[in-house]
């Protein structure tokens, strides 16, 4: 179990989903403190880090983060596991949950995120998947907040494609009630992808 300094325990951060209004609140609380001084949460843990889709401020923000919260990070190849030749999927990421603390997992398949968290007996996080980035709709609420001093009356809009930061955001917005989006998009993009969105009153289409 991750635990936030005693604030919320989590299991998972695989979507905005995982979390609760209450522990999204936490999250940022305790991001703020940590902004202004950084504590030693993370000594003693060994935090791997799998990056199957290329990745600079991702992987850096990880990095640097668990640095100065003075745990460990490894990086994991998959090709460089037995995963390809004699051993499962499940038994590779049982195996990594005896040896790490939390898993760090970056790929262009959000079902093989899903699958792992079945098998890691420890906390996994989402660094990016083909349907949600949870970590950067997070840090970009945080920025939001620290900008403008509160998150009350916040209107977002999105301009362009929609993807996995967006849906994460959408997830967001449902989570915390002053949190409105306006998105706009081509119509064949919205037709294309319209049921596969959360539905909200503060979520409007143009």
């Amino acid at each position: 179990m991750l635990n936030l300094k005693n604030q919320f325990i989590m299991k998972n951060l695989l979507n905005i989903s995982n979390l609760q209004s209450k522990d999204l609140q936490s999250i940022l609380n305790y991001a703020k403190e940590l902004n202004s001084s950084f504590d030693n949460c993370l000594r003693g843990k060994n935090i791997g880090l799998i990056f199957e889709k290329n990745s600079t401020r991702t992987r850096l923000s990880f990095k640097v983060g668990i640095n100065q919260l003075d745990g460990k990070y490894i990086d994991i190849r998959m090709e460089e596991l037995n995963l390809q030749r004699i051993e499962s999927y499940e038994d590779t990421f049982e195996i990594m949950s005896c040896y790490l603390d939390c898993l760090i997992f970056r790929t262009t398949d959000h079902n093989r995120l899903e699958l792992a968290s079945k098998f890691f007996k420890k906390p996994i996080i989402n660094a990016l998947s083909d349907v949600s980035h949870p970590c950067q709709a997070i840090s970009d609420i945080f920025t939001l907040n620290e900008h403008f001093g509160s998150l009350n009356g916040i209107n977002i809009v999105w301009m362009g494609d929609v993807n996995n930061v967006l849906f994460s955001l959408l997830e967001i917005s449902l989570l915390m009630e002053n949190i409105k989006i306006d998105i706009f998009t081509d119509e064949n993009i919205y037709n294309n992808i319209k049921n596969t969105l959360p539905l909200s009153s503060k979520i409007n289409f143009h």
